[in-house]
Formats: structure tokens, sequence, C-alpha cells
């Protein structure tokens, strides 16, 4: 059900769209690619502010979570990534 629901990644929110790269990072890794970009893609189609740190975090965060599937520790450093951006 949940891959299914991958198919949907755009319309999700990003918490969801990367919980589900998440998943399929796990169950289905020779996908994961083509929905890291995806999310990817629509994470920066949706940021009001973008720059390259974002997307360098972005990128190394998906990088993390293809390794060890963690999504907790991937919106933490999403997280930490916009409230540095913010302060500065």
């Amino acid at each position: 059900m949940v891959l299914a629901a991958a198919d949907e990644l755009d319309r999700l929110d990003l918490d969801d769209a990367l919980a589900i790269c998440g998943v399929v990072a796990r169950r289905e890794p020779a996908e994961f690619d083509r929905y890291a970009v995806r999310w990817l893609a629509v994470a920066i189609r949706e940021r009001r502010e973008i720059d390259l740190a974002f997307v360098i975090t972005a990128v190394g965060v998906l990088e993390r979570l293809r390794r060890d599937g963690d999504v907790s520790a991937a919106t933490d450093a999403l997280e930490q990534q916009t409230r540095l951006r913010r302060a500065s």
C-alpha cells in the first residue's frame, strides 16, 4: 500500500513524501533514485526561499536515507538547515 502511494509523491506533503522515500529505500532500493529525485524536485518547487545550501543538505539527507532509512534523522537535518537559514 505504501509503495502504491509513492506514485502520488508529488501530491503528498514533503514529510510524508520523505517517509515514503525511506520505505522505498528499504523495500525497493533499485527504485530509490527515482523517488528521491522526485522528492527533491517537489521540495525545490514548493520552497519559498531556495538556496544552494538547502539543495546540498537535501541531497545529503537523501543519501543518508538511502544508507540507513532513518526518516526522523533526515527530517531533523532538513529542519536544522531551515533554522540556520532563517537565523542568518
